[in-house]
């Protein structure tokens, strides 16, 4: 079984790897201060392969449009790869189990 692993992703910043959640890091009620957005996101899987120095993403759709996430919001996997947006108000904490 896999060990789950968390790390902050800021704006204009991207990850790659086996994501189970993302969710924004900022907890503000406050609506201009609390959106984290996506302007790119891949749906599905990440494996490494055995060298764990390079792996294949089998994404099942490719997403280029703005993904909001608020305060409430939890977007869940399987995600291969997403970009966050320049101009992010929060940046986002990806749940995973491998990164590319």
């Amino acid at each position: 079984m896999s060990q789950t692993k968390i790390k902050v992703i800021a704006a204009n910043a991207s990850f790659t790897g086996s994501i189970t959640k993302l969710i924004p890091a900022s907890a503000s009620l406050a609506v201009e201060l609390n959106v984290a957005t996506l302007d790119r996101c891949s749906f599905g899987t990440f494996r490494n392969d055995s060298s764990g120095t390079t792996g294949s993403l089998t994404p099942t759709q490719e997403y280029t449009g703005d993904i909001i996430l608020n305060h409430s919001t939890v977007l869940e996997g399987p995600i291969s790869s997403f970009h966050v947006k320049s101009t992010s108000k929060s940046p986002v904490i990806v749940y995973y189990t491998d990164e590319a």
